[in-house]
């Protein structure tokens, strides 16, 4: 199966993990084996002291040395190995659950989901666990477990040694556990609130322009600066909290060691042990608690990780993998929409009410409408982008949200009223990151009439552009996503206000790019405040208010305009001349 298979299939992070249940018992594994060698230490001193030192053998001593170093080599081999799974489980995870979550960003963003206005913090929180696993704070967990094999030991070489070891340990994990306790609400709050302001400082450098001409610099700044201190109070005091156990902990990984050595020392004195063992005693101690100081050390780390996988796993969790869609027939560009009711996606207020309408495949509809009046929120619902509360909006008798997006999207061109371009060549651009056809790119902009302000760029349709504003007009920058939704001449194809910064020649233009659409039988469907290309239209369709106030043919919808328009003048003519002869009397 491949990987994007198996990622369109994964329902949460812990589905995910459960794929790499293999990987997660090597290193469980490599870690018993790791941790037993981590005794070599221990039982290199104790031999030294008491068959070569005792007994003066420089043989023994070099068979000890070549032997310790031996299993020296066979631990690093065990560490190295643990860590190169860890890091395979980091990459295979980004593998399987990259792929979904970089959609439902893009979902979000367009409101295709209920969770608005996300941005890119799931991909943050992914990249952020991946870095988690892959790094060495995980394999605290992978040791610990192993803390009762150095009891055991202990209690080989002497009762009161383990019963000391014990009582360290038990210590630590209390500390450990305490410093858990007050640090880790502390941390959650300023790490969320950490998000918010990263992404309030997004939203407002998309709009710096704006705030630089208009002297807003300095108040966003201060604004910015009073909810940086709030979340660095509240980080600060947990950071504060974690590193005071810190310290004590160190102190007390010393102190304790201290405490087997004395131990040990009475032990010894009173023959029931050998100085070997009192100071292999000490060392295996450290080595037990090494795992639950590393802990501590990196709690923030752990903490942080463990919301990640919690954001992370509710998102996918809630938006769970829609399943395959069978492939529908080309689209000829037939709407319908049957009583739908819209409700924006994170919003309680509907902007569409009984929207009813049939609009032949080929037509090409102006729709018109002040602003406000949900003209934008119908192209969406059209084309599937915004889901309906009530009702059916139907693309050649489907529904608009039930057609395989990858399949649809293609056959659709839109135009969107904030135009946005990203990051690559202008034909990369056109061709929606698809293979390039040559043909078909300059088709596009020759119909968008771009294909000369094209050649002018520095590297012509090769130009890397940035989806940042400022190496081209904003006229541009419309005009090659015009380009874009005529790509291919699709059946269907959404333009909203496409002339908003188009000049005369733009203009000009674009009405050439919609007969050329006619032609080939395109449904176009046009939103614009501006006249221009209304003897192009074959249905006017008039707004307010998210409903509609009048939908026919253009020769219809005009003689009931002009009809209402005659009627009301006629109102008001005679309440003026039934005025005028109030005063005369």
């Amino acid at each position: 199966m491949s990987k994007d298979s198996i990622s369109s299939q994964i329902r949460s992070v812990q589905e995910a993990l459960r794929l790499c249940k293999r990987s997660f018992v090597a290193v469980f594994m490599f870690s018993f084996v790791s941790n037993i060698l981590m005794l070599t230490p221990m039982f290199y001193m104790i031999n030294v002291f008491e068959k070569a030192v005792g007994t003066g053998s420089f043989p023994t001593l070099i068979s000890l040395a070549v032997i310790v170093m031996f299993l020296y080599c066979i631990m690093a081999l065990m560490e190295w190995s643990r860590s190169r799974v860890l890091v395979f489980v980091a990459s295979r995870l980004d593998h399987v659950l990259a792929p979904r979550i970089y959609k439902l960003c893009f979902a979000s963003e367009s409101g295709g989901i209920a969770a608005a206005g996300m941005g890119s913090q799931p991909l943050a929180d992914l990249n952020a666990l991946r870095q988690f696993l892959a790094g060495g704070a995980v394999l605290v967990m992978f040791d610990l477990p192993w803390l009762p094999l150095y009891l055991v030991v202990m209690v080989l070489f002497h009762p009161a040694l383990a019963v000391v070891a014990l009582v360290c340990m038990v210590i630590m994990l209390v500390l450990a556990l305490a410093n858990q306790r007050s640090t880790t609400e502390g941390l959650k709050s300023a790490n969320a609130a950490a998000g918010e302001i990263n992404g309030q400082t997004q939203r407002n450098l998309r709009n710096a322009e704006v705030a630089s001409a208009m002297g807003m610099t300095s108040a966003l700044t201060r604004n910015w600066r009073q909810r940086q201190n709030a979340m660095l109070g509240v980080q600060e005091q947990a950071s504060n909290a974690a590193g005071a156990y810190s310290a004590v902990i160190k102190s007390m990984n010393t102190a304790m060691q201290s405490a087997a050595i004395t131990t040990g020392a009475v032990l010894a004195m009173q023959q029931e042990i050998s100085p070997g063992v009192m100071i292999g005693a000490a060392l295996l101690l450290g080595r037990a608690l090494a795992p639950i100081q590393q802990g501590v050390m990196s709690w923030r780390g752990l903490v942080e990780a463990r919301e990640q996988y919690r954001r992370l796993n509710d998102l996918l969790e809630s938006f769970p993998p829609e399943k395959e869609k069978m492939t529908l027939p080309a689209i000829a560009g037939h709407l319908t929409s049957n009583e739908v009711m819209v409700v924006p996606p994170g919003g309680k207020q509907p902007t569409l009410v009984d929207i009813n309408f049939t609009i032949p495949a080929g037509a090409t509809v102006m729709i018109l409408g002040a602003s406000a009046a949900g003209k934008s929120s119908l192209v969406r619902t059209m084309l599937g982008l915004w889901p309906t509360s009530q009702g059916e909006m139907r693309i050649d008798g489907a529904e608009a949200r039930s057609y395989d997006r990858d399949q649809l999207g293609p056959q659709i061109g839109y135009l969107p009223q904030d135009i946005e371009l990203f990051d690559g060549t202008v034909a990369d651009n056109i061709t929606r990151f698809a293979e390039v056809d040559p043909e078909l790119v300059v088709q596009a902009a020759n119909d968008a009439a771009v294909h000369e302000m094209i050649l002018t760029l520095p590297e012509g349709y090769d130009t890397v552009i940035s989806a940042k504003p400022g190496f081209l007009s904003p006229g541009q920058r419309q005009r090659i996503a015009l380009a874009r939704a005529l790509y291919n001449r699709p059946r269907l194809v959404v333009l909203d206000e496409p002339n908003s910064n188009l000049d005369d020649v733009g203009e000009r233009a674009l009405n050439r790019a919609i007969e050329t659409l006619k032609s080939v039988g395109s449904t176009v469907v046009l939103v614009s405040h501006r006249q221009g290309a209304m003897p192009l239209a074959d249905y006017l369709m008039i707004m307010d208010a998210g409903k509609i106030t009048d939908f026919g043919t253009k020769a219809e919808v005009v003689a009931r305009v002009s009809q209402r328009k005659a009627q009301r003048e006629s109102a008001a003519a005679e309440q003026k001349a039934k005025a005028l002869a109030g005063g005369e009397k």
